[in-house]
């Protein structure tokens, strides 16, 4: 199995965003963008992670804003000024989700399982949760399987708490198939798998791991830990006697709450959101087009939305040092893809657009400033993955766009990447 470093994640994964954004070229889908990347037999290379780090948020996440700019043309007909009074201010509350969100439950998940799960597990382990790894996400349902980091000694693991079985149904069943174990409340069934492929030259594994509750009401929980083996027997860092005690330590009963769909998420995590939204606000209210302000998605954990009159958009944006990221889009020029992957001029006309907004500077300094506003979060195969989430989370009507006044503002504003980084450091709590 190979594995990318995770100091070239963040570099990687933003440049391999930008490219499926905006050249046309739809390249194959990464594992957990897709249903058959999450639902598959037990390789690692075929359960990699849908990372998401740093740079790479920004080009999921989406946000938008904009301050007044004129940008005339020689024949004053480019006019590229706001038209300010014509859009009625936004509440703070409008659109915004009072109970608490499938995206709360996610974080909540990712800032309090290290905590609950470390002291069950054998001593010398520990689990932590790294801000550039988000985990795959389902086609099929929207759920995210939140990833983590198992640390022995100086080796981490990755460890998945998985929203989906398939996979697990093809490792346990395979010849000879994995014999239930008892254990308080319930039945475990723990299956070690080899695979080639490692950095190294070594040899790497998966290991599955499944509760059964004896209360069916109950979900079962399925955990994935793998990684490049230590010792030629691919043994991970976690058997099945490892597994058992963990299962009947008294501990476990916080875990597997917090772990439980069904429960929702805390006033404290609903709390922390709002703080989080805050935050942003202080950060973007100069550069957000007027009636305009940002919240975090409920659908998507990762992802904001601008929030406008008429309703909400999913956004992303990215200022980066690439130079110009299309040859038919010319410095100093707004270009704009509704979803063909072909980028052209687009003149200010205040007809608001859902697509992808590009401008390159002139001034020397090689930044392109991508912003990409969508539709609300969407499930299937073939959809945008910056949409992908839980359709249903998202209750409030989709809004209609920016139009290209607006994103012109936007992506000339002074210290725009600043702005995405404050933003990105926000959300990261």
């Amino acid at each position: 199995m190979k594995h990318t470093s995770e100091n070239d994640i963040p570099e990687l994964a933003a440049r391999a965003l930008i490219n499926r954004l905006f050249d046309g070229v739809e390249p194959p889908h990464r594992a957990g963008m897709a249903e058959s990347s999450i639902t598959h037999g037990a390789e690692v290379s075929r359960r990699r992670v849908y990372t998401v780090a740093g740079t790479a948020v920004c080009v999921l996440a989406i946000a938008a804003g904009a301050v007044v700019v004129a940008n005339r043309g020689a024949d004053n007909r480019d006019d590229w000024s706001l038209v300010t009074g014509t859009v009625p201010p936004t509440s703070a509350s409008a659109f915004e989700d009072q109970a608490p969100t499938y995206s709360d439950k996610i974080r909540e998940i990712q800032a309090e399982l290290p905590g609950l799960l470390t002291p069950l597990l054998p001593a010398g382990l520990t689990v932590r949760y790294d801000t550039t790894r988000q985990g795959p996400i389902s086609s099929r349902t929207g759920d995210v399987s939140p990833d983590f980091m198992v640390r022995v000694g100086a080796k981490d693991y990755v460890l998945q708490i998985d929203a989906d079985n398939t996979g697990y149904e093809d490792a346990f069943t395979r010849n000879p198939a994995t014999v239930p174990v008892q254990v308080v409340g319930g039945t475990i069934r723990v299956r070690t798998l080899p695979s080639s492929g490692s950095d190294d030259g070594g040899s790497a594994f998966s290991t599955w791991f499944e509760y059964l509750p004896a209360d069916t009401s109950k979900p079962p929980i399925r955990i994935l830990i793998y990684g490049d083996s230590v010792s030629a027997s691919a043994q991970g860092p976690l058997d099945v006697e490892a597994f058992k005690k963990l299962v009947n330590a008294p501990g476990f009963k916080a875990v597997a709450d917090l772990l439980d769909p069904s429960v929702p998420a805390s006033a404290t995590a609903v709390r922390q959101r709002y703080e989080i939204e805050t935050r942003i606000a202080a950060e973007t209210a100069w550069i957000l087009p007027p009636g305009f302000r940002l919240k975090l998605s409920p659908a998507i954990p990762w992802a904001l939305e601008l929030v406008g009159p008429r309703g909400v958009n999913t956004f992303g944006w990215a200022d980066t040092a690439d130079g110009a990221p299309d040859p038919t889009c010319r410095k100093a020029t707004l270009c704009y893809d509704a979803g063909s992957g072909a980028l052209k001029q687009v003149a200010p006309d205040s007809k608001p657009r859902m697509g992808r907004y590009v401008y390159a500077a002139s001034d020397g300094s090689g930044k392109t400033g991508y912003l990409t506003v969508l539709g609300k979060p969407a499930l299937g195969m073939n959809i945008d993955p910056a949409v992908m989430g839980k359709a249903d989370a998202e209750a409030a009507p989709e809004g209609p766009g920016l139009t290209p006044q607006q994103a012109m503002a936007i992506l000339k504003a002074p210290n725009l990447s600043l702005v995405i980084a404050n933003v990105e450091r926000a959300m990261a709590g």
